[in-house]
């Protein structure tokens, strides 16, 4: 049934993945030197002129990618086995975005002024939440599953 814990927690992982494209992911300035990063561009700008655009598309992609799986898979409450699998592989598709983000903000670090540290936005941490909540949903699929089990075997 949709009304389970787990289905609101894969809303949940829906909904932060869904976000994570939208929100920057990180930013570094330095005096009038800008270089910003979301999940679909990377922007240096120099005193308001475009200096360098970047895309990064790759990030949305997967973003949106385990945003549509997660979203989807609140459906497949008729084979639990099957949704255990989805979101298993949800798992590993943010765990992908956050290592792909990661190194693409080592590389731009390194654009201009690497002493200068860059903050990471709301974007960047969005998909660790993800992670807990895709967790919490094999948790409690996989509690669904044990209890639809055991009451079959006393029949």
């Amino acid at each position: 049934m949709i009304q389970r814990i787990q289905s609101i927690f894969l809303l949940l992982v829906s909904v932060l993945m869904g976000l994570t494209i939208f929100l920057p992911l990180w930013g570094k300035i330095d005096g009038q030197n800008k270089i910003e990063m979301n999940s679909i561009e990377m922007i240096q700008t120099l005193a308001g002129d475009v200096v360098m655009q970047q895309t990064t598309i790759y990030l949305a992609i997967i973003a949106g990618l385990t945003a549509l799986l997660a979203f989807g898979n609140i459906f497949n409450f008729k084979n639990r086995r099957f949704q255990m699998k989805i979101s298993l592989f949800c798992t590993l598709l943010i765990a992908i975005f956050i290592g792909v983000a990661t190194f693409t903000t080592y590389q731009a670090q390194d654009i201009f002024s690497p002493e200068i540290g860059g903050v990471f936005g709301a974007g960047y941490f969005l998909p660790v939440g993800a992670i807990l909540f895709n967790w919490l949903s094999v948790r409690f699929i996989k509690k669904d599953d044990d209890m639809v089990r055991s009451a079959n075997r006393l029949r």
